[in-house]
């Protein structure tokens, strides 16, 4: 090796493309146990441990407040501030639109699809009439297609109805085929 800090034991230039100026020198390693540069390294870290130490103190020393109160009072009118503009954009956004807030019980007893009828009784979607009345209505709107007439006040069970559903949907497979089985 020449000792002009070559990059790599071949010399010349690294696989990375450094030249030799920019690469670290190459220390042997009696330079490396020897006496002088551990107490050179050890001289910087101290003036580097003493320059941290002191910017400590001057950062202690010199508060930005004398007491907790001027603290605490200023930090308060920035809240202020900050509620103020919050406020003022708020009013931007609204226009000078005023809402009115009703603060009744207005929460119904009962959810979903709740009916009573002529007697007062309530009438739920599970009801047997309702719903026979609803499948009628399903078959003769041709959600089955089948053909059923006039089924304006006539009622259709619900197993009747689903049984009716499924041929029609197995009759019309059944029509799209080419050949029947």
């Amino acid at each position: 090796m020449s000792g002009k800090g070559e990059c790599s034991a071949w010399g010349g230039k690294t696989a990375w493309g450094k030249k030799e100026e920019d690469c670290e020198p190459i220390v042997s390693f009696v330079e490396i146990m020897s006496e002088d540069l551990a107490e050179t390294l050890d001289e910087e870290e101290r003036r580097k441990e003493q320059e941290f130490l002191t910017a400590i103190a001057e950062s202690e020393a010199a508060p930005a407040y004398s007491n907790d109160e001027e603290m605490a009072r200023e930090l308060q009118r920035q809240f202020d501030r900050e509620y103020e503009l919050s406020v003022i954009l708020e009013q931007e956004k609204k226009g000078k639109a005023a809402a009115f807030i009703k603060l009744t019980d207005d929460v119904p007893t009962h959810s979903g699809p709740v009916f009573r009828n002529a007697e007062g009784d309530m009438v739920t979607k599970h009801d047997a009439n309702a719903s026979a009345r609803r499948n009628a209505d399903k078959a003769m709107n041709d959600k089955v297609n089948l053909a059923f007439g006039d089924m304006h006040k006539e009622q259709i069970n619900s197993r009747v109805f689903n049984s009716l559903r499924n041929f029609s949907k197995s009759e019309t497979k059944r029509q799209h085929k080419l050949k029947d089985k």
